[in-house]
């Protein structure tokens, strides 16, 4: 990100001469900034702004995108479920579905896994009408978390290698889950066979493949 001095100066030029639509881009950027530096406070103030004034222009993909900034400082699933919304009048398929993914997870983590797996079938559905790869990659990998999470490790190994074979690139992290997984459970030939998958080559996954 540029340096906050410069993009305050363009957010509060835009601010006063009453340009929403310009001044809702540059607060997008400014609470971007803020939360770079880490002056949290500050980012929620000029979000909160931005949210309002997208949401009266009816820029809902914008408003989306603010939403999920503020889920992200506060870690709270409400402000993920307002992303879903904004994100759904938006019509931005793939990102409603992304949302609907980061709920998933959100449940899961507080060990609603039912739910979390209702909404995540409910993305995926919509997921088979995108035809998106990337967005199948995230989707099949986060029941894969899930279904490790219920215990049910045969499910959670099949999406999770399927994840794997729409996109090559994000093999190391689906293998080290398996590989994980099946050390939790104490079945080490299966942790060793998917450790010896994961390109030992990348220098990011050395020091865990040690």
């Amino acid at each position: 990100m540029p340096q906050v001095s410069i993009i305050e100066e363009s957010y509060n030029f835009y601010k006063a001469k009453k340009d929403w639509a310009q001044m809702v881009k540059s607060g997008y950027y400014l609470g971007l900034s803020y939360k770079e530096s880490e002056d949290y406070d500050k980012a929620i103030e000029v979000f909160l702004l931005s949210l309002t004034k997208a949401k009266e222009l009816k820029d809902y993909t914008l408003a989306g995108y603010i939403y999920s900034c503020i889920a992200n400082i506060y870690e709270l699933n409400k402000d993920i479920q307002n992303a879903e919304n904004a994100f759904l009048q938006a019509n931005n398929t793939k990102s409603y579905i992304l949302a609907l993914k980061n709920i998933a997870r959100q449940k899961a983590y507080q060990n609603s896994l039912d739910e979390a797996l209702k909404i995540l079938n409910q993305g995926d559905s919509i997921a088979r009408t995108l035809n998106d790869t990337s967005v199948f990659v995230n989707i099949y990998n986060t029941f894969g978390n899930i279904y490790c999470l219920m215990g049910d490790y045969e499910k959670a190994e099949a999406n999770l290698l399927k994840s794997v074979s729409f996109d090559t690139k994000l093999l190391n992290n689906n293998y080290l889950a398996l590989t994980q997984m099946y050390l939790d459970i104490e079945n080490l030939d299966k942790a060793n066979y998917f450790l010896n998958k994961v390109d030992s080559n990348d220098n990011k996954y050395k020091g865990t493949i040690a």
